[in-house]
């Protein structure tokens, strides 16, 4: 991007998360704003750089509760990929700390929220949920930032990873500000997440597909462990689909290997036509085309349909848990969240900093 800037791109790159990317080009000289637009940019890098450094903070008190329940833990997304391939970590805005347990630990996950967050409504409740395969993540406060605690590193919607303890070999150490070390997932599999995630997105905003510019970039990348990983989850087309998207989208080249296309691909392409991308948060989003992806992942129709039953019959706990306002006997509290998630009231105020744990809308 060249030339000359004004506020409705700021505006536009506040919206799409990559404020952090525009200013180290205009500070750079790359390209032209006014001083109003500078101080803006500069004032947004700087809450970047601050929420980085309180995230860290968290995260160092996660990491330190979680040995001593004897729990492992690593960190994931944000700030590991706003370390490792930005040039700097304000260029990537982080908005929670994200962190994945290891499957040999998920018994110790009561345990371990407890410790974090003492008033958590699922407290007591997480093992069994996720033995039942009802749960896969955990959303609560630490140190005043949101975490979302993932119990399963893909979280893809009505599935659980095949192997998640394959995961856990392909880990590396990060080098965080003030001497904190944390480990994290490889450049491969960062990468798959990461393709995973602009999907859960809706290739909404800018950041996910530089995300992947900058993930493919790395000299380490080895596409063939990309799509090994993919295959092993069922989702190779998937994942080949999202990365040529990025490509159309941002005209570059990711060295993409070559794979055979079925009607997977076909089905893929209408659920996230061309022309939905990069439409910024205001647009219309279809939840339910998440499922498409499970549903037509190769070999996972059984576990698909079985995720698909307990989306529509959650446990009552679960259900008090996303929905605490609605009222009613199991069923009738079932029809009224379904209501209400289709139809959501208007906020009277911005909840989009709030720190205690988020409900699923």
């Amino acid at each position: 991007m060249t030339g000359r800037i004004e506020e409705p791109t700021v505006d536009i790159a506040i919206e799409h998360r990559v404020a952090g990317l525009l200013w180290t080009n205009v500070h750079s000289g790359e390209i032209d704003a006014p001083e109003s637009v500078r101080n803006r940019l500069e004032g947004l890098d700087l809450q970047a750089w601050a929420r980085s450094r309180m995230l860290e903070s968290a995260l160092g008190q996660v990491f330190e509760v979680a040995r001593d329940a004897g729990v492992r833990v690593a960190l994931i997304k944000g700030l590991a990929t706003a370390t490792r391939w930005y040039d700097r970590p304000a260029e990537r805005w982080a908005y929670d700390l994200d962190i994945v347990v290891h499957p040999r630990d998920l018994a110790g996950v009561d345990d371990l929220v407890a410790r974090l967050y003492p008033n958590h409504p699922l407290i007591g409740e997480i093992g069994p949920m996720v033995r039942g395969k009802h749960l896969q993540s955990v959303d609560l406060g630490v140190a005043g930032m949101p975490v979302d605690m993932h119990l399963d590193p893909l979280k893809l919607e009505l599935v659980w990873s095949t192997g998640p303890g394959r995961y856990w070999d392909h880990m590396t150490e990060v080098s965080l500000g003030d001497g904190l070390t944390a480990i994290a997932f490889d450049n491969d599999v960062s990468l798959f997440l990461h393709l995973m995630h602009l999907n859960k997105d809706h290739f909404r905003r800018l950041i996910g597909y530089a995300d992947i510019v900058r993930g493919a970039a790395q000299s380490d990348l080895d596409w063939n462990a990309v799509i090994d990983f993919a295959e092993g989850e069922g989702v190779a087309e998937h994942v080949i689909n999202t990365a040529s998207a990025v490509e159309e989208e941002l005209q570059v080249d990711l060295s993409l290997p070559r794979l055979h296309r079925t009607w997977r691909s076909g089905v893929w392409a209408r659920s996230w036509p061309r022309v939905s991308r990069l439409s910024g948060v205001n647009q219309n989003v279809h939840r339910h085309r998440l499922f498409v992806i499970p549903l037509t992942a190769k070999g996972r129709a059984v576990s698909a349909a079985s995720g698909w039953l307990r989306r529509l019959w959650p446990p009552k706990v679960l259900l008090d848990y996303y929905y605490p306002g609605v009222r009613g006997i199991y069923p009738v509290k079932l029809l009224r969240a379904r209501i209400h998630r289709r139809h959501p009231p208007t906020p009277a105020v911005n909840h989009a900093d709030d720190v205690a744990p988020r409900f699923p809308r």
